[in-house]
């Protein structure tokens, strides 16, 4: 079946396979283990939450604030491992493989066990409430309103609130 566009700009996109290759092919948590994601309201950690989950994983999500910073020595006595992610290079070594990861991306889209958080969906005729929309939406919950990111075709734009991310 056919993903909608908005897909291709979040959870099938760039934030997706950054995510799916952090998560698949550097962290490879195993179901049971916990995951930690900083700025898990961004679009790449949105969706690292969603697809540990979908792996069996527990999920501890960190928003806001300023890119976190450890001592190095802390992952070695705590046997923690801190990784970063440039997925360009997973591409080009292993092509076959960036197929078959975007083939399962795709499908866990289309099964719903990855969405994009999306709050509300506004028109572009309606830009200046989606603007205002953002400012209100820091004391609210994140994604209240589902997911809505098929609209694309009816010349509508998605709003990502920033906040706090709910798994």
């Amino acid at each position: 079946s056919r993903l909608p566009l908005s897909a291709y700009l979040g959870s099938v996109g760039m934030p997706g396979v950054t995510a799916w290759v952090g998560l698949n092919h550097i962290i490879e948590p195993k179901a049971g283990e916990t995951v930690a994601v900083s700025a898990a309201s961004g679009a790449v950690g949105s969706v690292v939450g969603q697809l540990a989950k979908a792996k069996g994983c527990r999920v501890v999500g960190f928003a806001g604030g300023g890119i976190p910073s450890l001592p190095l020595n802390l992952s070695l006595l705590k046997g923690a491992a801190i990784v970063g992610v440039f997925w360009g290079d997973f591409v080009r070594r292993e092509p076959a493989g960036f197929a078959r990861d975007m083939a399962q991306l795709a499908r866990w889209y289309g099964e719903g066990k990855v969405r994009p958080v999306i709050d509300r969906v506004f028109p572009l005729a309606e830009i200046a409430d989606a603007h205002r929309h953002l400012g209100t939406t820091r004391r609210r919950r994140l994604g209240a309103g589902g997911d809505r990111g098929d609209n694309d075709a009816r010349g509508s734009r998605t709003c990502h609130p920033p906040g706090r991310q709910h798994f």
